[in-house]
């Protein structure tokens, strides 16, 4: 089992170190920065959309 696993984690550490490793570590916190404030958006039109109906 563990020799499973070392193999998985060498073909993965391979597979990160022939991509481009750095471009998607920026993607993915660019995703990470941008999910929240989209979130927070959505959430923000939702409240104005029911306050607006409620009144």
């Amino acid at each position: 089992m563990r020799s499973i696993k070392s193999v998985l984690a060498n073909q993965t550490l391979r597979h990160f170190r022939h991509s481009s490793s750095i471009s998607m570590l920026r993607a993915c916190f660019r995703c990470l920065i941008l999910l929240p404030n989209f979130l927070i958006l959505y959430f923000y039109i939702i409240m104005s959309i029911c306050t607006c109906e409620w009144r």
